[in-house]
């Protein structure tokens, strides 16, 4: 909690962040100690993303094209395939850290010993969380306006239909239920 409260590098950093040596700090390991600090490469890619969503109204699809087709564009850290898609935009645009508030210890692992393999589960509130505004890449308004309209989002449930006329079968419970 004491790393995180200095500002160092305590858990794996979103796309737009990194970390930079701090002379004559180590690790337990005897590894150079690092300082959480807006990445200036990468940086500029999250500002088009929510500027793509929440001023273009471009889609998750659409900005994951726009992504995928530039070759400059990093790629996101937690893709198993090195590209963008639809759920991993949706997570960047999600991230409280982009508008500089960061949260530390919020899931815990726990171990299943009866499956053989452990589980991060949310804790109800994290250990220590903060506004680092050293640490801000997207302004608040245009943060909280990209929530608002994630919270609009219309989601993918639901089989396709067989003929594929969906407009003539409208979902009644759709938006009613809401996941966290």
């Amino acid at each position: 909690e004491g790393l995180f409260l200095k500002g160092m590098v305590c858990t794996s950093l979103p796309l737009g962040y990194t970390g930079e040596i701090v002379p004559g700090e180590f690790t337990r390991r005897q590894r150079p100690r690092r300082r959480v600090v807006v990445d200036p490469e990468t940086s500029p890619w999250i500002v088009k993303i929510f500027k793509w969503y929440v001023v273009d109204g471009k889609s998750f699809d659409g900005i994951a094209r726009e992504l995928n087709d530039d070759p400059n564009a990093p790629a996101p850290a937690k893709s198993l395939t090195g590209l963008w898609t639809h759920e991993l935009v949706r997570r960047h645009l999600e991230k409280p850290s982009y508008r500089g508030y960061w949260m530390y210890g919020a899931s815990e692992t726990k171990w299943l010993s009866d499956k053989d393999y452990a589980k991060r589960v949310p804790r109800p509130e994290p250990l220590k969380s903060g506004q680092f505004e050293n640490l801000r890449i997207i302004a608040d308004d245009v943060w909280y306006r990209a929530q608002e309209l994630l919270v609009n989002e219309n989601g993918k449930s639901g089989r396709r239909s067989r003929d594929g006329d969906r407009k003539s079968r409208p979902r009644l419970l759709r938006g009613l239920f809401v996941c966290p």
